[in-house]
C-alpha cells in the first residue's frame, strides 16, 4: 500500500522517504537528496488509503489515493466523502501551521540586527547589504522576510556563513516574495536572493525574489493583479545540470500565465559547470554583463512614447477624431538597430528574392547560424550578438534538409525553433497562415529567449488566401507580421521568387505584388554570375535605412558526415561593387564589341598601373560600355581588385598584362579616344568609392 504512495512520489520525480508514517499528520522528508527536510507530505492508511505530498523547493506538488471498484454506489460516495473531508482538515491544519510560523518569523525579524556588510555570504556573492535584510544576533545568519500580498510577514528564509539556505518550519512561501526597490513600471520576478541583489544592482529596478522556482508562477500572478500597467519580466535560472531544467521550466511557465516575456543569463559558448544564475553572471563577466540583458527587454523597441498622460487639448482631440494620436514632440527619437549592419535592421521586415535553387534557403540559414552563435559577419566580420531564432519553412523538410544544412555551418541549434504546425484541435493540426497566425507567433515568441531572426521560407505559403498580386490585399495581410517584428525588435527574413518577365526595374521583377517590396524596409537580390556558374551574387534591390551596401558573393558547396550529406555557402572576403539593376538588364554589348572592352580594360590598366573602379565605370559609361560588360572582361582576362582603405574604395589592377590566346584586337575607335583622354589624370581623384 505504501509502496505505491511511495512510487507516485518518484513519478514526480521527487526523492521519496525511506519510511511512510501513515498517521494523517504532516511529516516532513529530503525530497532533493540536497540533506535538507524540502519536501512534506501527509498519509492515511485506512480505507479509501491515500496521501498528499509536496516539494517546496520547485512546487512540485500531488495527491494520490488508491484506486476501487466497488459496485456499491453508497460505498463509493462514502469514500468520496472521506477523501473531500481529509482535503479540507489538512488545508485547516496546514492554515493553523502557517499562522504560528507567521507570528515566530515576524517576532524573530523584529529582534534582529540590521544585515553586515562583511557577512561572509554577501562577500562570497559580491552583493551589498539590501534594505529590509537583517541578521540573527546569536546564530549570525541572515534573515530574508517572506512577505504576502497585504505586506505582513509570513515566513522567512535563513543563510549561513556557507550558503545553505532554510526555511521556517510550516511556513508558507508560496505566493510570498521579498522585494528589493520600489519602482512601479518595471518589475523583474526572479528565484533566490543573491540573483535578485545583481539584478536590482546592474538596473534599478524592483525586483521580487520568490525563493524557488516553483513560486514564480505564484508571484507573477499576485504582482500583475497588483500592478497590472507594470512591464514584468521574469529572470529565471538556467538548471542545465538538474534534469529536465527546472529553473528554466518553471520561468517560461510564470511568464506565459500572464503573457509577459523571461530572460535567462547568457554565459557564452563554453557554459561553466556550476553557473546557473544572474548572480553566477555577476561574478564570471560583471555587473555589465547582467544589465546587457534587461536593457532591450525592459524597454521593448517600440516604446516610443513618453509614459506621460496627454493633457486636457490633446484628450479633447483624441476623443473628437476618434483616432490615436501622438505629438512629434512627445516622440522619444531612437536609432535603428542592426542584426546584420548595414543589411538586417531589427524590428523590419527584408526579402531575399531570386530564382530556385540558387541558394536564397541556405543564404537564410547562414544567418540563422551567425545569430545562434554570435558569430562574426560575411566581409566586415563584425560581430553579431547572440539570439534566438524561428524558422518557418514550408518547402524544406527539418530532419534531412533543415538542421543537417545548419549543423553544416556550426548552428547553436539549441537557439533555433522550427515551427512545423498550428494545432487547431487535438490531434489536428493546419499549415502557418501570417494572415491568421501571429498571435500564436507572439505568443510564442514571448516564451524562447530573446528572438532575433524570423525566417520565412517563402512567404507565398504563408500568405492563406491572399491575393498576392493585389496591392492592398497584400498590405493588409503584411501588417500584422511587421507590427510583430517591431513590437520584439527582431528581423523578419522572408524569402521569395523572380516573376519571369524580364522588363522593368529590378524591383518589379520579385514575384507578386509591388506591396511585398514596398512593406521591406530593405530587398536582397540572388542571382547566379553568368561568367562564373557556381558563383552565386547577392545585391542590393533596395535600402531604405542605410546607404546602399555592396553585394556579396558566394558558392554553395557540400559538407558530408555520418551518412549524411548538406549543402551550405561559403562567402567570398571582399565586397562586390554591383548593383542589382545593372546585372539585371541587357548584357549591353553585342558579341563584335567585346574585343572593344577588353582592349579598354587593357589601356586602362596598362603598365601595372591601379585604377578606382568607379573612375573606370564613369569611363566606361562614356563609351557606353555596360558594367556587367566590364565585369565579364575582368574576369577572362585575369584583372583583379583590391581595397586600399576605409575611404579609399577599391582599384581594379592587372598583374599580369599579357593577352590570352583568344583574344582579338578591335581597335577603339578614335572619338572614344579623344574622350577617354580628356577624362585625363584627374577624374581617377575626383572619385572614392563609398563602401
Amino acid at each position: 500500500m505504501t509502496n505505491d504512495f511511495i512510487k507516485a512520489i518518484e513519478a514526480e520525480g521527487l526523492t521519496p522517504p525511506h519510511q511512510i508514517i501513515a498517521d494523517g499528520e504532516f511529516q516532513r522528508f529530503d525530497s532533493d537528496n540536497s540533506g535538507k527536510s524540502n519536501g512534506s507530505y501527509i498519509f492515511y492508511s485506512d480505507e479509501p488509503p491515500s496521501g498528499w505530498f509536496k516539494d517546496w523547493k520547485t512546487g512540485t506538488e500531488n495527491t494520490w489515493s488508491r484506486g476501487y471498484s466497488e459496485t456499491n454506489p453508497e460505498k463509493k460516495e462514502h469514500q468520496q466523502k472521506l477523501i473531500e473531508q481529509r482535503l479540507q482538515d489538512r488545508k485547516e491544519k496546514l492554515h493553523v501551521l502557517n499562522k504560528q510560523a507567521a507570528i515566530k518569523a515576524s517576532t524573530e525579524y523584529q529582534d534582529a540586527k540590521p544585515a553586515d556588510p562583511e557577512h561572509p555570504y554577501l562577500k562570497a556573492k559580491q552583493i551589498k547589504p539590501i534594505e529590509g535584510l537583517k541578521q540573527d544576533p546569536t546564530s549570525g545568519e541572515l534573515i530574508v522576510p517572506i512577505y504576502c500580498k497585504d505586506g505582513n510577514i509570513i515566513s522567512r528564509q535563513t543563510i549561513n556563513e556557507y550558503g545553505d539556505k532554510y526555511f521556517l518550519k510550516d511556513g508558507q512561501v508560496k505566493g510570498g516574495y521579498f522585494d528589493l526597490g520600489e519602482s512601479i513600471e518595471n518589475i523583474v520576478i526572479c528565484e533566490g536572493l543573491a540573483t535578485g541583489a545583481s539584478i536590482f544592482e546592474a538596473t534599478g529596478y524592483r525586483v521580487r525574489c520568490a525563493f524557488n522556482c516553483g513560486n514564480l508562477k505564484e508571484v507573477a500572478k499576485t504582482s500583475r493583479d497588483e500592478y497590472p500597467k507594470a512591464h514584468i519580466i521574469i529572470a529565471g535560472d538556467n538548471d542545465h545540470k538538474t534534469e529536465g531544467n527546472p529553473g528554466r521550466t518553471k520561468a517560461i511557465e510564470a511568464a506565459s500565465s500572464i503573457d509577459t516575456s523571461v530572460v535567462f543569463p547568457d554565459f557564452g559558448e563554453n557554459l561553466p559547470e556550476k553557473a546557473t544564475d544572474f548572480n553566477d553572471l555577476h561574478l564570471l563577466k560583471g555587473l555589465e554583463a547582467v544589465r546587457k540583458r534587461f536593457d532591450e527587454i525592459l524597454i521593448p523597441l517600440n516604446k516610443n512614447e513618453k509614459c506621460t498622460e496627454p493633457n486636457a487639448k490633446q484628450k479633447n482631440l483624441i476623443n473628437k477624431s476618434g483616432l490615436r494620436i501622438v505629438k512629434a514632440s512627445d516622440v522619444i527619437i531612437r536609432p535603428v538597430k542592426w542584426l546584420w549592419p548595414g543589411v538586417l535592421a531589427m524590428g523590419k521586415m527584408v526579402f531575399i528574392a531570386g530564382d530556385p535553387g540558387l541558394g536564397k534557403s541556405q543564404v537564410c540559414l547562414y544567418i540563422a547560424a551567425i545569430v545562434s552563435k554570435g558569430g562574426k559577419w560575411p566581409v566586415s566580420e563584425e560581430n553579431c550578438e547572440k539570439g534566438s531564432v524561428l524558422i518557418l519553412s514550408a518547402e524544406d523538410g527539418a530532419e534531412d534538409i533543415i538542421v543537417p544544412r545548419l549543423k553544416a555551418v556550426s548552428t547553436d541549434l539549441e537557439q533555433i525553433q522550427i515551427v512545423k504546425a498550428v494545432k487547431v484541435e487535438k490531434d489536428k493540426e493546419r499549415a502557418f497562415d501570417l494572415t491568421k497566425d501571429v498571435e500564436n507567433l507572439r505568443r510564442a515568441a514571448k516564451l524562447i529567449e530573446n528572438v532575433s531572426l524570423i525566417i520565412v521560407d517563402p512567404i507565398s505559403a504563408y500568405m492563406g488566401n491572399t491575393d498576392s498580386h493585389r496591392n492592398t490585399d497584400v498590405r493588409a495581410a503584411l501588417i500584422p507580421a511587421i507590427e510583430f517584428a517591431e513590437e520584439i525588435g527582431a528581423c523578419l527574413l522572408c524569402v521569395t521568387h523572380l516573376n519571369k518577365s524580364g522588363k522593368g526595374s529590378a524591383l518589379s521583377r520579385v514575384t507578386g505584388s509591388i506591396a511585398f517590396t514596398a512593406a521591406a524596409r530593405a530587398s536582397f537580390l540572388v542571382i547566379r554570375d553568368s561568367s562564373d556558374p557556381d558563383r552565386r551574387l547577392m545585391l542590393t534591390l533596395k535600402n531604405n535605412l542605410a546607404k546602399d551596401t555592396n553585394g556579396f558573393a558566394y558558392k554553395v558547396c557540400e559538407k558530408k558526415w555520418s551518412g549524411i550529406t548538406a549543402s551550405h555557402i561559403t562567402w567570398e572576403k571582399e565586397y562586390i561593387d554591383l548593383i542589382a539593376d545593372e546585372v539585371l538588364s541587357t548584357e549591353g554589348q553585342s558579341e563584335e564589341n567585346k574585343g572593344m572592352v577588353e582592349e579598354f580594360l587593357l589601356q586602362e590598366l596598362a603598365d601595372g598601373s591601379e585604377v578606382l573602379c568607379n573612375t573606370l565605370y564613369k569611363k566606361a559609361e562614356v563609351m557606353k560600355i555596360h558594367p556587367k560588360a566590364l565585369w565579364k572582361a575582368k574576369n577572362k582576362l585575369g584583372v583583379r581588385h583590391k581595397k586600399l582603405g576605409f575611404t579609399e574604395g577599391f582599384v581594379w589592377y592587372l598583374p599580369n598584362v599579357s593577352k590570352p590566346e583568344d583574344y582579338q584586337h578591335s581597335k577603339i575607335p578614335e572619338d572614344s579616344q579623344i574622350i577617354n583622354r580628356n577624362l585625363g589624370e584627374s577624374s581617377q581623384t575626383s572619385f572614392t568609392e563609398v563602401i
